[in-house]
């Protein structure tokens, strides 16, 4: 446990000095400036795109259905099913 403790910490340390939102200076303030103008009101904003839901089939090679025909995987059985 004494040697687990200190491998730890210095990850944690490591993790939260890698995940820091510290600003960084590119060099070029007039490309940041202008990006952070606001956009004309003339410009639309996007409209979504209605899509069906997707079903995700996460698991093994039996999901993946190896050494089976493609129309007799999960997927595909599942697909057809909905």
């Amino acid at each position: 446990m004494k040697r687990f403790l200190p491998g730890l910490s210095f990850f944690l340390v490591l993790a939260c000095a890698a995940c820091g939102g510290g600003s960084r200076s590119t060099g070029n303030e007039t490309a940041s400036a202008t990006s952070d103008a606001p956009r004309p009101a003339s410009v639309a904003a996007p409209t979504p795109i209605e899509s069906l839901p997707k079903i995700v089939a996460f698991g093994d090679s039996l999901t993946a259905g190896l050494g089976l025909s493609a129309a007799e995987s999960y997927p595909t059985v599942l697909q057809e099913m909905l």
